[in-house]
């Protein structure tokens, strides 16, 4: 759990929050050292230097494992008249996947926590195949919000695209972990809208 956001905190309430044993010093406690974890939440605790208490204000001694546990992810579609398919990173970690024939349906990019979307960022890069709809290639995104890319067609029509889905740490920009996103529509029937 981590610790208060405002008002008084203690070394006692750092001590509970990451261990350690008194009598204890603010020095034993920089981001990266033996006990404070080098996260987005923890951000605000300096890593050397001058260190105080308020520094600690929403930090957490919790690791989220930001990873993603498919190493490819495939929004399919192929329904008759209007092919529709997607991708979503959801900012509570959780990963939807929608199309007719997806698989899997449902993901994660983070475990072992309360996630923060605001914490990490993703960027999409095209690998093959024509540009979804969604948050501009090649740009990182805060996860703060759902970040969705999708593909449709109508009539006898079919696209895709395969995407390179890069995870990173916001504050200190580290790549957390990559994946590959196919999204592939294809209406079959005729007629259109």
């Amino acid at each position: 759990m981590a610790l208060q956001s405002s008002g008084a905190i203690s070394i006692d309430d750092i001590v509970a929050e990451f261990g350690g044993s008194a009598p204890d010093g603010l020095t034993e406690y920089y981001r990266g050292g033996t006990y404070v974890p080098n996260t987005g939440a923890n951000s605000g605790v300096p890593t050397s230097g001058a260190i105080s208490l308020e520094d600690f204000y929403g930090a957490s001694a919790v690791t989220i494992v930001a990873e993603f546990d498919q190493s490819t992810y495939n929004a399919e579609d192929s329904t008759p008249s209007l092919s529709v398919a997607s991708v979503s990173f959801n900012t509570d970690g959780t990963i939807s996947v929608s199309g007719s024939d997806a698989s899997p349906t449902s993901g994660t990019w983070a475990t072992g926590g309360t996630v923060t979307g605001r914490d990490y960022e993703i960027r999409a890069t095209l690998s093959s195949g024509n540009t979804p709809t969604g948050p501009s290639m090649g740009s990182w995104n805060a996860l703060s919000s759902v970040r969705t890319w999708s593909m449709a067609v109508s009539g006898s029509n079919s696209d895709g695209c395969t995407l390179a889905i890069t995870l990173r740490d916001t504050a200190t920009q580290t790549t957390q972990d990559t994946c590959t996103v196919n999204i592939t529509v294809d209406s079959t029937g005729g007629g259109g809208l």
